[in-house]
């Protein structure tokens, strides 16, 4: 059974450019409640409209470029079936009642009883996946049990994950752990797990931690090897990690 992990979630309205937190490798889904945006993934350019549902699986390469009055409700997820990063999927809103669905959605993320909200959309989320995947059009799921285990293995533990571990766990050659994780996962091994240490990274900054102590509980040998790695990862450093107005 897929199971859902609810990062964040809420409604937001942009007009022009607006910032996303690349520090995080998960995916988000879009509902489009009125206005437009464009939007670059990977190398292809997208518009966003009202009335649609758009599910945006590994969002790295994701980028806002525009946007209109744009009303959208989001979800920012992880889902232990992993979804292919090949494309964003486009669902028509107007099917099997969704514009309903979301009016409700926007009903409990516009309530103060935040930790009600948050369970509870976490469970709506994940049946709301559930019946795209059944009665509407089933989901790009990558189908190859060895790396949907190695990203699993790396999304719960990111700091003990390395090729050699993840060729282990899954009973593979290294070499051929690494260019069949590539050939699937469009990135290497190692630079899904350095952006998921970036990720894990800037939960425990926003926590409190020094960067020595994310450092540490990231794998890092150093705390100048975690500094490089958010350099390179994200063009800041970790102090701007920490900072909310830095990354949102």
């Amino acid at each position: 059974m897929n199971q859902i992990s609810l990062y964040t979630y809420g409604r937001y309205t942009a007009n022009g450019a607006w910032d996303v937190d690349h520090s995080r490798v998960l995916n988000r889904l879009y509902y489009i409640n009125s206005g437009t945006a464009e939007i670059l993934n990977a190398s292809t350019r997208y518009r966003l409209v009202s009335g649609k549902i758009y599910v945006i699986p590994q969002c790295k390469s994701f980028n806002p470029i525009c946007a209109e009055k744009f009303d959208h409700t989001y979800f920012d997820f992880y889902s232990s079936s992993i979804l292919r990063s090949d494309g964003i999927i486009e669902i028509d809103g107007s099917v099997l009642s969704f514009s309903s669905f979301f009016e409700y959605v926007n009903a409990i993320i516009a309530s103060e009883e935040e930790k009600r909200s948050y369970a509870e959309l976490q469970t709506l989320l994940s049946g709301f996946l559930e019946v795209i995947d059944t009665k509407y059009s089933p989901l790009p799921y990558i189908t190859n049990p060895a790396i949907t285990l190695a990203v699993n293995l790396i999304q719960q533990n990111c700091a003990e994950a390395t090729t050699r571990f993840l060729a282990e766990r899954t009973s593979l050659n290294e070499s051929y752990f690494i260019r069949l994780f590539t050939s699937v996962m469009g990135t290497s091994p190692m630079k899904y797990i350095r952006a998921h240490r970036v990720s894990f990274g800037k939960e425990l900054l926003r926590g409190g931690a020094t960067v020595s102590e994310a450092a540490e509980q990231c794998g890092y040998s150093s705390p100048s090897a975690f500094y490089n790695a958010v350099k390179k990862e994200l063009g800041i450093t970790p102090s701007d990690l920490a900072n909310p107005d830095k990354t949102k």
